[in-house]
């Protein structure tokens, strides 16, 4: 399947957090349905109302019970999601956010992409 293919069916799409008003996913659906976690867009998709785009780490479970099918994409193709971190200059100073920082950024390597 290619991604064009599914405008057809309503996305499960999991609301961004963030402060700015950026659309990071593919959102080429007609219709969408905008959950607030990826807790209630993995129940969004179990009851049927929808596709998502979700973690393989939360979903091989229940793609192992049959609960859920994966969506084959063409040629083999993953989806991959970029993440980005940042810190405010203002708070570097805090230990313990300086701490956390320096985990995430020494534990992922600069550019990698996760597979969803």
């Amino acid at each position: 399947m290619r991604q064009p293919d599914l405008k057809q069916y309503r996305q499960v799409v999991i609301r961004d957090s963030g402060q700015q008003d950026i659309d990071s996913g593919w959102l080429g659906s007609h219709q969408r349905l905008t959950v607030s976690s990826l807790a209630m867009a993995l129940s969004a998709v179990e009851k049927g109302l929808g596709f998502g785009w979700l973690p393989t780490h939360d979903v091989d479970r229940k793609i192992e019970q049959g609960v859920l099918t994966p969506v084959d994409l063409a040629k083999g193709a993953i989806r991959d999601v970029r993440l980005q971190i940042g810190m405010n200059p203002d708070l570097a100073h805090v230990g313990e956010i300086n701490t956390l920082f320096e985990l995430f950024t020494d534990l992922v390597p600069t550019r990698q992409a996760l597979s969803c």
